[in-house]
């Protein structure tokens, strides 16, 4: 039997290093052992551009929630929602830029092997398999663009549904607008197929809409959500449709909460 999936989020990464680092070492075993460890882009995202304030100070600290995320095993990541539903369910290859696995496992050994944030920073860092004079940083450019466009979306629909209390289009149009936007114009059975595939993902999403209608809700304090939205849009279409959170509820990192 395969082991099942788990993903840590921006916030539990954090938790783990500042309130538990004593248990790090034996957290990462026992992961390495019962699961296998994924991350999702965003998560990844958020955690890289934590180091483009060039802070000495935090530095340490940042590192190590990185290495929580990633664990002691190679690093794993899940692909953009859209990217990951389009291949899966439709055999389609975006031809828009997105980053994949290789910049992020790049960038992630920068992290890793840097001495100083100065050096990051300054891309400065030499990877130690790296035989060439090349030298690694970090391109805080690409990170807040892909940030910003992943957020964006998602944060969008939220306003839409606040401002004209109205409900999240239906799921055939809902995934025939997300192929649009990833320049793809597709048929009602292909939509409908990659609606299946995306079922999970636009249930949370609906959620979200439901909460959007009231007055008081703040869309943009709720970008955090974006990351669960990651989790099931790259995991309802797997062979094994299980992904385990652990979150950081009440300061409680033993609860694993089974979101798909």
């Amino acid at each position: 039997m395969s082991r099942p999936k788990l993903t840590l989020d921006t916030n539990t990464c954090g938790r783990l290093v500042d309130g538990y680092a004593e248990l790090l070492p034996s957290f990462r075993a026992a992961v390495k052992k019962n699961y296998r460890l994924f991350v999702t882009p965003l998560t990844l995202i958020e955690l890289l551009r934590c180091f483009q304030n060039g802070s000495e100070e935090h530095f340490a600290n940042d590192q190590q929630r990185i290495r929580a995320a990633v664990g002691a095993g190679s690093l794993t990541t899940l692909s953009f929602p859209g990217t990951f539903a389009l291949g899966t369910a439709l055999g389609l290859t975006p031809t828009i830029n997105v980053l994949g696995g290789n910049e992020f496992k790049r960038w992630v050994q920068a992290v890793l092997h840097a001495q100083c944030s100065s050096d990051l920073l300054g891309g400065k860092v030499k990877l130690p398999n790296d035989r060439g004079r090349r030298r690694w940083g970090l391109d805080f450019n690409i990170l807040n663009r892909q940030h910003d466009e992943t957020v964006k979306h998602y944060i969008e629909v939220l306003k839409q549904v606040q401002e004209s209390k109205g409900v999240l289009p239906p799921r055939q149009r809902w995934a025939r607008n997300l192929a649009k936007s990833l320049g793809f114009e597709i048929e009602d059975q292909e939509a409908q197929n990659l609606a299946d595939a995306l079922d999970a993902a636009y249930m949370r999403l609906s959620r979200d809409c439901q909460d959007a209608k009231s007055q008081q809700y703040k869309p943009a304090k709720h970008e955090s959500n974006c990351v669960d939205y990651e989790c099931l849009a790259t995991t309802t279409f797997t062979h094994q449709r299980q992904l385990f959170l652990p979150t950081d509820d009440n300061y409680n990192l033993c609860k694993l909460t089974r979101i798909v």
